[in-house]
């Protein structure tokens, strides 16, 4: 180690000018040191067990040795999968573990981010590791994430198009897109490069028959409604008088400009309802374009040298219903019928529109070296977030308030565009810079019979800078947010026992304390204590327990505020749908989330000859000031919540401010177990001239069936407030409550040129209570199913001899095969209109085609 740190700040000094020439970075005397070290590395160790926890090591190939795998994929698993690139993979990959986001290496090394190789395609992949959660410590992370390794091929080019397009087999919700990459290895020097776009197609409401009607609000309508001018009193008695009843609103009868009282009794008490559904999206229209560069540069046999860059661009347009306006028409206007003042409720101009505009660039790097036995790797990253949102409220009424007054405005007849003023609209822009830097060192301190004992230290900081412009309702406002922080975490490795020795089977344990100094919120401590047991080759299992405290993110605490205007929502406390104005954005008041979590898995392995896993993950999660989305508006919700719900004289709920929340407590218990499996039959023929690697192999069946049974699940707002059961009527979003019970099956057949996936899932039922007991305004969602098909096909294995099928894959998609959509219903046995099954799930069915060639 004498002269490491200076060697490594030297080395890290001149590591950009070798970028722009990496097949001669490598010299002579970098690969005499690196053989040194290999042997003297070789020399420690010796000729390890197989089974042992030895020293880790990484071997030329990219791929961890001395470690133990989980599971691991070879280029035949790989190629059953059918995706294109590795992004797509892990996205696969990591549906089959349990847990946090996994903590991804490349070739054995850390890297700034899943950008490094998420476009990379996967015909580069030779292999990928999956390893146990402990093993995180080792790549200054937490040992509750699991551990992807992937192994790249040393040299490879490919060229490759794809484009897919798709649409809901109910009509609209088209959507398409299209893809150009190019990558090549050479000497395990990469460079890949991107440009992918992307389009959705607006879907309206009208194009899925949503009922648009409202169960209480003011009656709004194309043509117009009168009603009384006081809460609960009539229109006019004379109207009331000719009706034989009261008559609290009437609609205004269609073609008639000088109406009379008489013309309004076919409309008393029924108000006008004007289909809506044109005004209104369901799905915005969505664009997007993006492009990723990923570099990574040997600079000698023992340091590498990676850069990520990366710029996404997109904007979306949405409508958000019509513009409503209530007017008062005086008694003594020429052209009112009634004798008392009124109010017109009537819609004007066309559909409100929101539009968002957002555009993120990032760059990051990581520079990775060895020192004998010890790692260094140093990473950092820079990102910038601007959008840019703009929503209509509705035009300026005054000049037409003014003629209604004034007698000079006739409000039955068509009205003069000219009385109609500018658009209003709100307006929220914002901009974030975040920028973080850290070194990680790993390396054994010291030896135990078993093996060497690894300590792992990373520290690191960032910052985040954010600020925010917004007007609304004509008031500007601009915000300001900063925070810095300071982070590190100690962790070390001990293997305790070695296979073979003692009878006992192998034992590892990883101990992890860690920090984070953020202004604002000061330090906030972590420890966490990990096992893996591994009694024989084909059982294992693995314990963690772990306490930490964590800020919420500057994202979720400084976005910029936005109000959009009529949204429905259901108002548990009154059985109603209701248009409110929705507030969503930072909330700068969250505080740091203190978690508890113990954590027991196993794995059993019980055919040799056969690759059966049976597998079970037991979690109990404890946190206290845990932030969450706010709830549904209940008895429980709105008392803990008082401020986050506005109602108007008479009850009915106009506003909500949806930004995030803190709950005092947020307890959870859940046991997921199941089985996975992967077996390889029938006979392998020749590869053909114009497959894949792989593809025509024999046939490949993989993919896991697991059951989720959540044991618990409470969460108190606030002290001396009710602990509310979520398996029992609470709410964590208006999506239904907890389900206690969930079903998840994967399954893939893959061979000769095929693929076939099966994805499915099933939610038990679950329940949203109004209050402390079951009443008529408590809703039940129903159990709910969905599959999903993928069919895949390498057509150069059909057709070996024809030039333009090599390298040419068609795919079929069927998402939501069954076509299911959640049903909910109330105590009465209805489905209130915010649940509308088209509401909740407005594609249902959709088919994609998509078609990728590579050169």
């Amino acid at each position: 180690m004498s002269g490491g740190p200076f060697r490594f700040l030297s080395t890290l000094l001149g590591a950009a000018a070798v970028l722009v020439a990496p097949e001669r970075a490598i010299s002579a005397t970098s690969a005499a040191e690196s053989e040194a070290d290999s042997d003297q590395v070789g020399q420690d160790q010796g000729p390890p067990d197989a089974r042992e926890i030895v020293v880790f090591g990484l071997r030329n190939d990219g791929s961890l040795e001395g470690i133990l795998n989980e599971d691991e994929l070879g280029e035949g698993e790989i190629a059953g999968y059918g995706r294109n690139t590795v992004g797509e993979l892990l996205d696969d990959i990591g549906s089959d573990l349990n847990g946090d986001e996994p903590v991804v290496l490349v070739n054995g090394k850390p890297v700034s981010g899943i950008g490094d190789i998420s476009t990379l395609p996967t015909e580069a992949v030779a292999k990928i590791q999956l390893l146990s959660p402990q093993f995180a410590t080792r790549f200054g992370q937490t040992p509750d994430r699991r551990v992807i390794n992937v192994v790249i091929k040393p040299e490879f080019k490919q060229a490759s198009f794809s484009g897919e397009a798709g649409q809901a087999t109910a009509g609209g919700a088209a959507n398409s897109s299209a893809e150009l990459g190019y990558t090549r290895i050479r000497n395990g020097n990469r460079t890949t490069w991107t440009v992918r776009g992307h389009m959705e197609q607006e879907l309206d409401e009208d194009e899925r028959g949503i009922d648009t009607a409202l169960d209480a609000g003011i009656p709004y309508d194309l043509t117009g409604n009168v009603q009384a001018a006081g809460f609960g009193s009539q229109i006019d008695p004379a109207l009331s008088a000719m009706t034989g009843y009261p008559v609290t609103v009437a609609g205004i009868p269609a073609g008639k400009a000088n109406p009379v009282l008489a013309d309004f009794v076919g409309t008393a008490n029924r108000a006008n309802r004007s289909p809506m559904g044109s005004f209104r999206s369901l799905l915005p229209r969505v664009r997007q374009l993006s492009t990723n560069l990923a570099l990574l540069r040997n600079l000698s046999p023992r340091s590498t040298l990676s850069l990520n860059l990366r710029a996404d661009l997109a904007d979306g347009q949405a409508k958000l219903g019509a513009a409503g306006g209530l007017l008062r028409l005086p008694y003594t206007s020429p052209f009112t019928p009634f004798s008392q003042d009124v109010l017109l409720a009537r819609y004007f101009g066309p559909a409100l529109e929101q539009n968002r505009r957002a555009g993120n660039f990032s760059a990051g790097g990581t520079y990775n070296t060895t020192r004998g036995e010890w790692r260094f790797t140093l990473t950092g990253s820079y990102t910038r977030r601007t959008s840019r949102t703009t929503s209509e409220r509705g035009a300026d009424l005054t000049g037409l308030e003014a003629g209604l007054l004034a007698g000079s405005v006739n409000p039955f007849a068509t009205l003069p565009s000219v009385l109609l003023g500018a658009m209003r609209s709100d307006l929220s822009n914002s901009r974030s810079d975040a920028a973080m830097a850290q070194l990680m060192v790993s390396g054994p301190i010291f030896r135990l019979p078993a093996g060497a004992a690894r300590v792992n230290l990373r520290l690191g900081g960032s910052l985040d800078r954010n600020h925010a412009d917004t007007v609304l309702n004509g008031l500007p406002r601009s915000t300001a947010f900063g925070r810095d922080e300071v982070n590190g975490l100690a962790g070390l490795d001990l293997p305790l026992l070695a296979a073979g020795k003692g009878g006992v089977g192998a034992v590892q344990l990883n101990l992890s304390a860690g920090f984070r100094h953020a202004s604002q919120v000061g330090t906030l401590p972590s420890v966490s204590a990990g096992m893996l047991w591994r009694p024989s080759d084909q059982l294992s299992f693995n314990a963690l327990y772990s306490v930490e405290e964590v800020p919420p993110s500057a994202q979720i605490l400084s976005d910029a505020i936005v109000v959009t205007g009529g949204v429905r929502v259901y108002d548990f406390l009154r059985n109603e749908t209701v248009a409110v104005d929705m507030i969503s954005g930072g909330n700068p008041q969250l505080r740091p989330e203190r978690r508890r979590t113990w954590r027991l898995g196993g794995d059993l392995q019980p055919f040799d000859k056969f690759n059966l896993h049976l597998v079970a993950d037991y979690v109990r999660q404890r946190s206290r000031d845990a932030t969450a989305a706010l709830p549904p508006v209940s008895a429980d919700v709105q008392a803990a919540f008082p401020d986050r719900y506005q109602r108007d004289a008479n009850g009915l709920l106009t506003r909500v401010d949806a930004r995030s929340v803190t709950f005092a407590r947020d307890w959870r218990e859940q046991l997921r177990w199941g089985l996975r499996l992967r077996h390889q039959f029938g006979k392998t023929k020749a590869a053909s001239a114009g497959g894949l690697k792989g593809s025509a192999s024999a046939w490949r069946i993989d993919g896991g069936l697991y059951h989720t049974w959540v044991i618990s699940s409470t969460r108190q707002a606030r002290a001396g407030l009710p602990v509310i059961d979520l398996l029992n009527g609470g709410a964590t979003g208006y999506g239904g409550g907890v389900s206690r019970h969930a079903l998840d099956l994967e399954l893939r057949l893959s061979g000769r040129g095929f693929g076939l996936d099966i994805d499915g899932n099933w939610r038990g039922p679950s329940q949203i209570r109004a209050g402390a007991v079951p009443t008529v305004t408590d809703l039940h969602f129903a159990s709910l199913s969905r599959l999903d098909l993928r069919l895949w096909a390498d057509v150069g294995t059909f057709a070996p001899d024809q030039a333009w099928a090599k390298g040419l894959r068609l795919t079929l998609n069927v998402d939501n095969v069954t076509d299911r959509r959640q049903r909910v219903r109330d105590g009465s046995g209805l489905t209130p209109l915010r649940y509308q099954p088209a509401l909740l799930d407005p594609r249902g069915r959709t088919v994609t085609l998509a078609l990728r060639k590579t050169f």
